[in-house]
């Protein structure tokens, strides 16, 4: 709808400044519920901050409240030149001797003759050329004939897949320096290489299940380990099944140098775990702290003062900090026992030399303390379950309340929108009004013109 102009030339009147001064006075309550409306995204915005921290605390929490958790070991080897290791929660606790004599090899071997080029061909007619991985190993087969090239001959064998790679390599030599190189995929003394037929003009050795060929460039052999005294052999460099729950990576063969595996348990990580949880529950706390303040010079609140909501989770949470676990020894039932305390502000605070103590001196103690166990409900299960209860989606405590705020939010949305409607009608009265005005004084002047020069 096009908006009526009033000119106020006959009259002098600025109607439009007039017209805006008087809609401002019927704006006040629009400019009521856009306060209120911006107090309220303010508190949204708030919650949706602190649901962000819950959930942090959440996840520190999750990670403390099964026994699995304080169950795992760390490894450390004495010299990793020699070996590394990785350990799991199975393993067994103590020190393992470990002299490794020798590696594991792959089989390798190469033809008599080598080519002219990557491109020169392998024999002088048709043929097949046969191999197997292992005395027992399925014989694979490669058909040749005249035209086939170094090249191809080698990505006929690879195609096969069959635990064996073959490479061409330059060896520098004058004449004919292509060769082919045959390695097994696998170590271990098993996995020799066996050519059972040879129609090209490499010269591979046929038959050779006792390795006796020059060509052998190097013979497959199992590894050889000595631990605590017990010679054992494995087929690879990565030996899962020597020392329980560990995986031992080879590196290098020395049998003059004895190797300890120690095995213990990862108290670092547990105590960062706890660090961690700590660390979670303190944003929580100082969020909250600062967001609900109380301004009496300026007469202004923070978005979560007075929020029942956010003052029911703090107390939650301080009790669960503060009070005891049931069903535990007295010497082991309460956060402060390990060195965390409540500060004035409700923070907590961290001794790290207790709480390291007590993981080097009662570690059981300090998991029950934490975790879910048959009689109790630990720390980190219980502010879990607290930050979940707030959390989770639908019937969440904070998304209870969100979905409120959200609420009257698009009620006052609703309310504005009918007041700017009757505010844009009274602007169209006063300008229809003020223009009859306009037109009144126009006429009268006009009149009174006239009878001036008659």
């Amino acid at each position: 709808m096009a908006t009526l102009t009033v000119s106020g030339i006959a009259s002098g009147i600025d109607y439009e400044s007039l017209i805006q001064q008087l809609l401002e006075v019927d704006r006040v309550p629009v400019h009521r519920l856009e306060r209120k409306k911006t107090a309220y995204e303010q508190k949204s915005a708030a919650y949706t901050d602190l649901s962000n921290k819950l959930e942090a605390l959440e996840s520190a929490a999750d990670a403390l409240r099964a026994s699995t958790s304080f169950g795992g070991k760390e490894a450390a080897v004495s010299d990793e030149k020699i070996f590394t290791a990785n350990v799991s929660s199975a393993a067994a606790t103590g020190n393992y001797s470990i002299t490794v004599n020798r590696l594991a090899l792959a089989h390798k071997l190469k033809g008599a003759s080598g080519l002219a080029s990557a491109d020169a061909a392998v024999a002088a007619g048709s043929g097949q050329f046969t191999f197997k991985l292992g005395d027992d190993g399925t014989e694979q087969t490669v058909d040749i004939d005249a035209g086939m090239t170094l090249q191809e001959f080698k990505n006929a064998i690879n195609d096969l897949d069959a635990g064996i790679h073959a490479v061409i390599i330059n060896d520098g030599t004058d004449t004919d320096p292509y060769q082919l190189i045959l390695s097994s995929d696998e170590t271990g003394a098993d996995n020799k290489i066996i050519v059972t037929r040879d129609d090209t003009n490499l010269g591979l050795p046929v038959n050779d299940t006792d390795l006796t060929s020059a060509q052998h460039l190097q013979a497959p052999q199992d590894a050889e380990i000595v631990m605590d005294g017990l010679t054992v052999y494995r087929s690879g460099n990565t030996v899962t099944d020597l020392v329980p729950g560990a995986s031992l990576f080879l590196q290098k063969a020395d049998p003059t140098e004895t190797v300890t595996l120690q095995v213990s348990e990862d108290r670092e990580a547990v105590r960062e775990s706890i660090e961690e949880l700590v660390k979670s529950y303190n944003d929580v706390i100082q969020f909250i702290n600062s967001r609900s303040n109380y301004d009496t010079e300026k007469n202004k609140a923070d978005p979560l003062f007075g929020e029942g909501t956010v003052r029911s989770i703090e107390r939650g949470m301080g009790r669960i900090v503060s009070t005891g676990v049931g069903g535990l020894p007295s010497d082991m039932k309460a956060l402060s026992q390990i060195g965390i305390t409540t500060e004035r502000d409700g923070t907590l605070s961290l001794d790290e030399g207790k709480l390291q103590d007590a993981l080097d001196e009662n570690l059981e103690g300090v998991t029950n303390l934490f975790v879910n166990g048959e009689s109790s409900e630990g720390v980190a299960e219980q502010l879990y379950q607290l930050a979940n209860t707030a959390t989770r989606s639908g019937d969440g405590y904070l998304a209870v309340r969100m979905d409120g705020l959200q609420d009257r939010v698009r009620a006052i949305d609703s309310k504005i929108e009918l007041q700017e409607a009757m505010l844009d009608r009274m602007e169209e009265r006063l300008r229809a009004r003020f223009a009859a005005l306009e037109n009144l004084i126009g006429s009268i002047q006009s009149t009174n013109l006239s009878a001036l020069y008659t």
